[in-house]
């Protein structure tokens, strides 16, 4: 009788001691000031506060008031600082969390659903040669792909839109643009898409891919996602979503097709530069160096039906479905916030395109010369400002970049020492593009700010700014894509503002979600555009 009484009187207090008592008094992040006094002992604050898409100003708000380090849960951390900060948890030693899972393709992982830093290192060793800046800088490929996607496709859609006082959604605008320059560069004009030519081809792509990882799902999926794989496994929940993914898996696995056709039948002599598949052939090489076959097999998608691929397209395809998913959402909402900013700063907008056209001819729209160097655009100061402020102020990844600290050590994160293994931590781009020392009225668009930096055109420097500017994250999973994604930004600018002026039509949403990515509240931003005088099609 004792022990019926004894036994949970053992048992409730050992339960007040580890699930109350020890994380207030004795863990080891006793002392960090918590998000919420409940965040103290549980993880339902932080999932509720999630849930309902307030994540962001609910953890900044925490800042603001408690300092550069603030627990979120029992085992979760935001920091929002540099040294011992971003510099300590993206470098090679932290893994990333399995928040990232959401992201494979294909059966496969890719750059950004590979958690540990060994696999990642594999996976970026194999294309970051193609996608450095001295690469991309002297690429005839990438120049040619420019020069075809912009000049020829682009352009004359402004000009159309121009003459018919019509106005344009440049979300949907930017993000086929985008498309048709990942895939350009990646697979040749050959075998890539041509999503600014062929709008219902791509409202049929982003439908799939929107459908393939919903947004109102999205929340489930980063927080639970072995729970939901369970679910859909045992029929609780449907497999649809699968379909769209199967959809996207197979367009990309058919471009890879295509640029193994180009490869096999191109004659170098006959070949335009921008039709050479970059990044196909370069995974090509390091994969078969791998050991990886390029064999044709059966293999089974998710369900789908058996189609004939090779190991080695599977792998590049998980990388292409990845690459397309986020030039969808990050290139096209910096180039929407650009022109939202421009378009209600007319001054600015004036100013910028003194400094394009002063280029001359070969910035113009009907011009048969080649696009001006990269070096030339990097040398525009007021281009590289407004591309600097606007990444700065609308960060394209708003949300928390989760990482795990790492096992069998202690960290030091912020002034805390003696963090363990396996908490969660994570900084977000929004909060250290705020520090009110380093950017002064840090929510004002203002390109200026960057006029007087001794760094002009490097992503990071002595400048502090710099140290604090965190657009592409930082370290060994910085975005593979940087140097890419501020190259065609600034192409974008440059040849828009030396033809036409830009403005708003309707603006309402533009606000950012509150979610991990930053795009415009309502998914659009309607503007116009007016030809000008000198620069308008002959």
């Amino acid at each position: 009788m004792a022990l019926l009484v004894i036994l949970p009187t053992i048992l409730l207090a050992a339960a007040l001691y580890h699930f109350i008592l020890y994380p207030l008094l004795w863990s080891p992040v006793a002392s960090i000031p918590a998000v919420h006094p409940l965040a103290k002992i549980s993880s339902l604050y932080m999932l509720w506060i999630r849930y309902w898409e307030d994540e962001n100003d609910t953890v900044f708000a925490a800042h603001e008031k408690y300092g550069e380090v603030v627990q979120l849960g029992p085992k979760e951390l935001s920091v929002n600082c540099i040294d011992d900060g971003i510099k300590t948890i993206y470098g090679k030693n932290f893994d990333r969390h399995y928040f990232y899972r959401v992201y494979e393709d294909c059966g496969r992982h890719n750059l950004s659903s590979s958690l540990d830093a060994t696999t990642h290192a594999i996976r970026k060793r194999r294309v970051t040669h193609i996608f450095s800046k001295s690469y991309l800088y002297t690429s005839p490929a990438l120049s040619g792909l420019l020069n075809r996607t912009i000049r020829h496709h682009y352009l004359p859609l402004l000009f159309g839109y121009a003459e018919e006082q019509q106005p344009f959604d440049t979300m949907t605008l930017f993000s086929a643009l985008a498309i048709d320059v990942v895939t350009g560069y990646t697979f040749g004009t050959k075998a890539s898409t041509d999503f600014l030519n062929d709008r219902t081809k791509h409202a049929k792509c982003i439908h799939e891919i929107h459908k393939g990882r919903p947004y109102p799902m999205m929340f489930w999926l980063h927080e639970f996602p072995g729970c939901i794989s369970f679910l859909e496994h045992i029929g609780f929940l449907s497999k649809e979503r699968y379909k769209s993914l199967e959809a996207l898996h197979m367009f990309c696995l058919d471009m890879c097709d295509r640029a193994e056709h180009t490869l096999a039948s191109s004659d170098s002599s006959n070949t335009a530069p921008e039709e050479v598949p970059t990044v196909y052939q370069q995974f090509k090489y390091t994969l078969e160096k791998e050991g990886l076959s390029s064999t044709p097999s059966l293999r089974l998608l998710e369900g789908h039906r058996p189609i004939a691929c090779s190991p080695q397209q599977l792998e590049i395809a998980a990388e292409v479905c990845d690459q397309i998913h986020a030039s969808d959402e990050t290139l096209a909402i910096t180039l929407t916030y650009a022109v939202w900013e421009l378009s209600r700063n007319v001054d600015l907008q004036q100013r910028l395109r003194q400094e394009c056209q002063a280029l001359g001819a070969d910035v113009r729209m009907n011009s048969s010369a080649s696009l001006p160097a990269p070096g030339v655009v990097d040398g525009l100061p007021l281009l590289h400002a407004v591309v600097m402020e606007t990444l700065r102020v609308h960060p394209t990844v708003a949300g928390g970049q989760a990482r795990v600290t790492p096992y069998g050590k202690l960290s030091k994160l912020g002034r805390y020492e003696n963090i363990p293994g396996g908490y969660r931590v994570q900084s977000y781009a929004r909060f250290l593009h705020a520090n009110a020392d380093v950017f002064p009225d840090p929510n004002v668009w203002h390109p200026e700010r960057w006029l007087h930096s001794e760094a002009k055109t490097d992503l990071y420097g002595p400048d502090e700014k710099l140290r604090w500017f965190w657009a592409f994250s930082s370290g060994a999973r910085m975005c593979l894509g940087s140097h890419l994604a501020l190259l065609v930004t600034k192409y974008v600018l440059l040849l828009t503002y030396s033809n036409f002026e830009t403005y708003v039509v309707n603006d309402e949403g533009i606000e950012h979600m509150k979610g991990y990515v930053g795009g415009p509240k309502s998914g659009k931003m309607m503007a116009g555009v007016r030809s000008l005088p000198l620069f308008a099609k002959q």
